[in-house]
């Protein structure tokens, strides 16, 4: 297990008590969980553009075909957005588009977007001021109107800030300008990639029967680290996307990369040697492939249109010695060329990036120099689209199919997510454990408290122990032999002050009450103690009960600070 998972396992150590009394009968109107649900009519955002990439407007429903699951389905409900007039200058200096008349449509759906930084690596002052100065544009174009929102979340190998939505672009604003001026500083990670280019270079001097493979630890260390940061991203993006699924209109979410690799930490597998010599690292072990297809997946589940940019972009021109160049035209037959090298570590990026934002419906952007161009992309898909309402497919719970959108005219291009899937009511409260991190959760009814909360530090690690009360009468159950019976389940995600994201984890507790308990189940509760193990002394701890039969959750969101543990929402 990678550090970052160990670090985060939230071990479980359930003990259910009897607390005053069984379980008493539930009503009949026992609550139902109602998070972010596909309802019977699956609503498709589409984008459709001409070979200039131009967008195509005035389209009927009788111009699209759409298949879910490869099986023809009709076109329900059927809206199209188009680009409201220009805004005008009225005498006292406003802004209006009063001259012309209001369009007879709808009102537009609100837009939410969220903003995922990496720390980027922008040396050079143009290039970061090309790539934030599109991002600052991005938002003054998509939040123009009440009920849009925008979110930002920088990362800096696990989240380092969160400004949760809001219609205030100012402080959004001072976040980018904060990352603008940190990414022109050289990063640790390329630090130690010159290190182990130097290294190699000094093992490759030595006499080939002393050398030991030494550099190979430190770069297998480095792809492992890699790995495990690409994991705690894509479960900082879910959780993204979870906290985005409950909310109506256009679900946006923009991804500028430092680092989201087909292959993870394929630059150390690329430090001063060969990676097709017998030294080099078994790329299968890394693979991050898999990862970057559950973000795919966590996004159209979700409802969310991914955007993504890779500001490096492919090395600078001049530096280059692109990698179809043959190896043996080079002095140094067991090394890579710098450019051929840069341009493989481009591609691993590209390989990745692309395929998140294809299969949701978005587009990618490579280079500093495209940034711009994917900002107005991203407003120009906002303003002309259209919203296909079809059948939803009943029957496939937990299943993924294919959404496959055409126009009968074959020679325009269509955008939507290619694949819909409907949760099951464990992956429902799942995402609704990751959202919880990042905005309040609804009142449920069944009303589970935080009875005591004790902290220890030892060794760099942190456990919390959480006692937690779970009224019984409230929990529905069926009829047994004996009595009656049910299950709750526990649901834990944590992150700590260094913003790593943990899976979420659950665990499960049936029960029986007999029948001669019932008389004094309504004054009692069940008793769940349970220890989180954290990797620091401070973090959020969110947690979900469950109620298996009645189908509601009821949300906690444990802050940890100073060695002390309390419930903040």
């Amino acid at each position: 297990m990678s550090r970052v998972n160990a670090g985060f396992a939230c071990l479980f150590l359930a003990v259910l008590v009897a607390g005053r009394g069984a379980v008493a009968q539930i009503p009949a109107d026992a609550p139902r969980v109602s998070g972010s649900v596909e309802t019977s009519v699956l609503e498709l955002d589409v984008v459709v553009t001409d070979k200039d990439g131009k967008p195509v407007i005035g389209l009927g429903p009788s111009d699209f075909e759409v298949r879910i699951g490869k099986k023809p389905v009709e076109i329900t409900n059927f809206y199209e957005r188009k680009p409201g007039p220009p805004l005008a200058a009225v005498p006292g200096g406003e802004l209006t588009a009063g001259a012309l008349p209001a369009p007879a449509e709808a009102v537009r759906p609100p837009r939410h977007v969220v903003l995922f930084v990496d720390r980027l690596q922008l040396l050079d002052k143009w290039k970061a001021e090309a790539t934030f100065d599109a991002l600052r544009l991005l938002l003054r174009r998509v939040v123009v109107a009440p009920g849009d929102d925008a979110m930002i979340v920088t990362w800096n190998r696990s989240v380092e800030t969160v400004i949760p939505f809001t219609s205030d672009l100012a402080p959004i604003e001072r976040a980018l300008a904060r990352e603008e001026a940190l990414c022109r500083r050289p990063s640790e990670t390329d630090a130690g990639l010159r290190q182990l280019g130097d290294e190699a270079a000094w093992f490759r001097a030595l006499p080939k029967e002393s050398v030991s493979g030494g550099v190979d630890v430190s770069r297998r260390a480095g792809a492992a680290g890699a790995y495990a940061q690409m994991r705690a991203k894509a479960n900082a993006l879910k959780a993204v996307f979870a906290t985005l699924g409950g909310l109506p209109g256009r679900k946006i979410v923009v991804h500028a990369s430092y680092r989201f690799s087909e292959i993870a930490g394929l630059e150390y597998m690329l430090a001063g040697q060969d990676p097709y010599g017998e030294g080099a690292l078994d790329r299968a072990e890394f693979n991050a492939y898999g990862i970057v297809e559950s973000v795919a997946a966590a996004a159209n589940a979700n409802g969310v249109t991914l955007y993504t940019l890779f500001p490096s972009g492919w090395p600078d021109d001049a530096q280059v010695l692109h990698a179809d160049a043959p190896l043996s035209s080079y002095p140094k037959i067991n090394s890579l060329v710098e450019g051929a090298r840069g341009d493989m570590i481009a591609q691993n990026e590209v390989a990745a990036l692309t395929p998140v934002a294809t299969e949701t419906g978005g587009t990618f952007a490579m280079g500093y120099q495209e940034a711009s161009a994917l900002a107005s992309r991203v407003a120009a898909d906002l303003e002309s689209a259209y919203s296909l309402g079809v059948e939803a497919p009943v029957g496939n719970v937990g299943k993924a199919l294919a959404v496959d959108v055409k126009t009968r005219d074959r020679s325009l291009n269509v955008r939507t997510r290619r694949t819909f899937f409907e949760k099951t009511p464990e992956g429902r409260v799942r995402d609704r454990v990751l959202a919880n991190l990042f905005r309040p959760e609804r009142d449920s009814r069944l009303t589970v408290t935080l009875a005591e909360a004790k902290t220890e530090t030892k060794k760099g690690k942190t456990t919390v122990w959480l006692t937690l009360n779970v009224p019984v009468a409230q929990l529905a159950r069926t009829p047994s032999k004996a009595g009656e019976t049910g299950a709750f389940s526990v649901f834990v995600a944590c992150t700590t002050a260094h913003g790593t994201f943990t899976d979420v984890i659950r665990q499960r507790q049936p029960f029986e009450v007999k029948g001669a308990d019932h008389a004094r189940a309504q004054a009692g509760h069940y008793t769940y103690v349970l220890p989180i193990v954290l990797a620091s002394p401070q973090g959020l701890i969110s947690v979900a009960v469950w109620d298996e039969v009645g189908l509601d959750a009821a949300l906690l969101l444990v802050d940890v600070s100073e060695g002390k543990a309390s419930v903040r929402r």
